[in-house]
């Protein structure tokens, strides 16, 4: 019998008897794998909106945090994030979020929140971001 190279499938030769077993062990072995894909195209799509606020950013002097609960997100997961502007957004939110927004630098996942870091400036003012292809709920 031979497998093949990417999941290991068996191959029975031609001479092989059906065995029903090879068969399901096959079978498992795609159903498990097409889930696995499902489930990373679905989380690729997701985008969960946050806002961060000015009044919770801790620290009295650079580097600056905050912690932002987001139900589902895993300590696995990487944060990226975007711009929240959407074109009902208030043209005079825009400049606001954008300028807030690039005084965060990065942030780590935790399960169940986020962590933000500003390592130089403290954002003055809420703004919304959004994260993009994170677990959530």
């Amino acid at each position: 019998m031979k497998y093949t190279g990417s999941y290991n499938l068996a191959k029975p030769d031609p001479t092989d008897l059906v065995d029903i077993s090879v068969i399901n062990s096959n079978m498992d072995k795609i159903d498990k794998n097409m889930k696995s894909v499902e489930t990373a195209a679905a989380k690729a799509n997701r985008v969960v909106e946050i806002t961060l606020y000015a009044s919770r950013w801790v620290g009295s002097s650079a580097p600056y945090s905050q912690t932002v609960s987001v139900p589902g997100l895993k300590s696995t997961d990487i944060i990226r994030v975007m711009s929240a502007v959407t074109s009902s957004t208030p043209l005079s939110s825009i400049d606001t979020w954008e300028k807030m927004a690039s005084m965060v630098k990065f942030g780590i996942a935790q399960n169940g929140q986020a962590i933000f870091y500003c390592p130089k400036k403290k954002p003055t003012s809420d703004f919304k971001m959004k994260l993009v292809g994170v677990s959530s709920t």
